[in-house]
């Protein structure tokens, strides 16, 4: 057991590769690293009781609260990050209409559900950070969470959601389309035409929102689907419910010794360990992380320093969803 623990605070310690993205994203973060953030106001993404500056901003369509959908300011005062940005989702999403970017800096989003969303958005994080999974009510008995670091990731964002514990320099991007049918969801020829020249991909949906409007300007536009669809709880309600499933699987995480990781059993010489690992670890790592555990926490001293311990491709029990080549398996198997 206790060989089990220290083995998983090793792997928990151990840089793992990335996985890559388009050239474009450098020139991204770049971009947002010479960028003034602002602060943020909005109360659904904070802890209740938290006073910490929140840094955020949403590029393109946002809410007002008498004028419905307008052309944020933040988009006014950045005109070039607006375009790096729309052509960056572009050149990586095609195909994918959107109306917004929301972008975040450093901050641990709350539980909170986005009512004014309509349809799929994508996330992407960036930056030089650890942990900072976005976790997803999925309806499942622990959520589910996934690593956006440099990975894209579709989800529901009307759906409760929340980012874990994460620690450096973060920021993320969501590309969504808003959506308010309790007021006038229609944009201005002049902000459409503004939108259009940044580079935004306007869903279709907006564009026969449009026509509606001009048909009857008194007319509150309802071709849009409802935030909250037939049947479906409230959003303080979901949320809360959400709260108690995050309960579920921050236990979860705590037992396995850390996010994404996976029971493996390894045959070291006579003895057989349960190690918690990522499909994507190095055998090298293991094989480092059990000598750790026989010197310190075994107590057994090895001939030569720094001798590391002997592993066994066929020890390793596969799950389904493993690649030999992401576990480092490859070559060992050639050898053999």
């Amino acid at each position: 057991m206790l060989a089990s623990r220290w083995i998983s605070f090793c792997l928990a310690s151990a840089q793992l590769p990335e996985e890559g993205l388009g050239g474009g994203s450098e020139d991204v973060l770049q971009a947002l690293e010479a960028e003034d953030i602002p602060e943020s106001f909005r109360k659904n993404v904070r802890e209740e009781g938290d006073t910490r500056k929140v840094q955020g901003m949403c590029l393109g369509v946002t809410s007002h609260w008498t004028k419905g959908a307008t052309v944020s300011a933040a988009t006014r005062l950045r005109p070039a990050l607006t375009a790096l940005l729309c052509r960056f989702a572009r050149q990586e999403l095609a195909g994918f209409e959107f109306t917004s970017i929301q972008v975040n800096k450093d901050y641990k989003a709350a539980m909170h559900v986005d009512k004014n969303n309509l349809g799929p958005s994508f996330i992407l994080g960036l930056g030089d950070y650890s942990g900072g999974w976005l976790w997803i009510d999925d309806g499942s008995n622990l959520g589910h969470a996934k690593n956006i670091r440099r990975r894209w990731f579709k989800f529901d964002g009307t759906k409760p959601h929340c980012v874990t514990p994460f620690c450096g320099r973060r920021y993320t991007l969501v590309f969504f389309t808003y959506s308010n049918p309790q007021m006038v969801t229609s944009l201005s020829e002049k902000e459409e035409s503004r939108l259009c020249q940044l580079g935004f991909p306007l869903p279709a949906e907006a564009a026969r929102c449009k026509n509606l409007i001009r048909e009857s300007p008194t007319r509150v536009c309802r071709c849009l689907p409802s935030s909250r669809p037939h049947g479906q709880f409230p959003a303080a309600l979901r949320v809360q419910k959400a709260l108690h499933t995050y309960k579920r699987f921050e236990l979860e995480v705590a037992r396995r010794g850390g996010l994404g990781r996976r029971p493996q059993r390894v045959q070291v010489g006579l003895r057989q360990l349960e190690v918690m690992v990522e499909p994507s670890m190095p055998v090298y790592m293991l094989s480092t992380a059990l000598s750790q555990s026989d010197e310190e926490t075994l107590g057994k001293k090895r001939k030569r320093p720094g001798e590391t311990a002997p592993l066994f491709a066929g020890s390793l029990k596969l799950l389904g969803t493993d690649r030999l080549k992401r576990l480092g398996l490859r070559g060992l198997l050639k050898a053999a």
